[in-house]
């Protein structure tokens, strides 16, 4: 079993986890990052950074540059629109939020959609270069206890097995909102669990010619088909479907074949470029943790 010691360790190298260690490393504060994924994960996952999250990260030195330039443009990502199909017309359609000039009145950085594994591919590049910070990929946290002001932590290294011991002064919780660092501290949830359960199904295909001048972040399905919401993180390549489904649905239940009809289902169309990349379940919740400090641990 190896040892180590460090300031603070953050579990979670999302994007919470790289900005708070961005913050740290700027003020020379020397940090662990560890993650349990070798590598990022492939779905594009959350799609809007609003206004105050990019002035912080404006104010921690990101450079912005980069995120804009790997954004959904803005006039692809400004409405909502609700259908029955792709293909038919609009039922209707909204503002997703306001992406306006006329906002920079009030605020340098209006909301930009942008996909999350390349908002953290830029700010994982920015925390790499801090001498500071390091990041350890498979390292998956385990327990904690604390003595005094130290949280001592095991982890495993999920390659070799071998469990790893780290002796942090802090401890932070970026681990998501099934936070194993969360339920290690013993802090409870309160909210109801599940308000609705999906299958995220992600897939490529080039459906501009199809969208036209209807372009949008997200379209809501009604209809007689499958419904649900297609999210459009860009027109001409990226896609998620968030399809509702069964509580005890998984992913196994949505091979290719069942992918592919439900995605024509909704495009209402053919696509002879559409390739599934994945499926994965999640649940829609509405809690919150009790609290987000247990001793030394604190929860991001």
């Amino acid at each position: 079993m190896s040892e180590m010691e460090i300031p603070v360790l953050i579990v979670g190298a999302g994007p919470v986890g790289l900005l708070g260690a961005q913050l740290l490393g700027k003020r020379k504060i020397p940090t662990l990052i560890v993650e349990k994924h070798q590598r990022r994960l492939e779905a594009p996952k959350a799609h809007a950074l609003n206004p105050r999250s990019l002035e912080i990260c404006a104010a921690a030195g990101l450079p912005m540059d980069e995120i804009h330039a790997v954004a959904t443009p803005t006039k692809e990502g400004r409405y909502v629109r609700i259908v029955e199909t792709l293909a038919k017309g609009d039922i209707g359609s909204l503002l997703y939020e306001r992406q306006d000039e006329a906002v920079r009145d009030v605020t340098r950085w209006p909301l930009i959609n942008i996909e999350q594994p390349k908002f953290e591919e830029v700010v994982e590049r920015s925390v790499s270069a801090l001498p500071s910070v390091e990041i350890r990929r498979g390292l998956e946290w385990l327990r904690c206890d604390q003595l005094g002001d130290t949280v001592i932590s095991t982890l495993k290294d999920r390659a070799s097995g071998n469990e790893v011991k780290v002796r942090s002064r802090y401890l932070i919780a970026a681990d998501g909102a099934g936070s194993t660092v969360r339920d290690g501290v013993g802090i409870p949830m309160d909210g109801p669990e599940g308000l609705q359960s999906n299958m995220m199904i992600h897939f490529e295909a080039d459906l501009r010619g199809l969208i036209g001048e209807r372009p949008a972040i997200l379209y809501f399905l009604f209809g007689p088909g499958p419904n649900g919401v297609l999210i459009a993180y860009d027109i001409g390549k990226t896609w998620v479907l968030m399809h509702p489904c069964r509580p005890d649905a998984k992913a196994e239940d949505f091979d290719d074949a069942i992918c592919r009809k439900l995605i024509l289902a909704v495009v209402g169309a053919d696509v002879p470029d559409l390739n599934v990349k994945g499926v994965r379940p999640w649940v829609m919740s509405a809690q919150v943790a009790r609290t987000y400090r247990s001793g030394n641990a604190f929860l991001a």
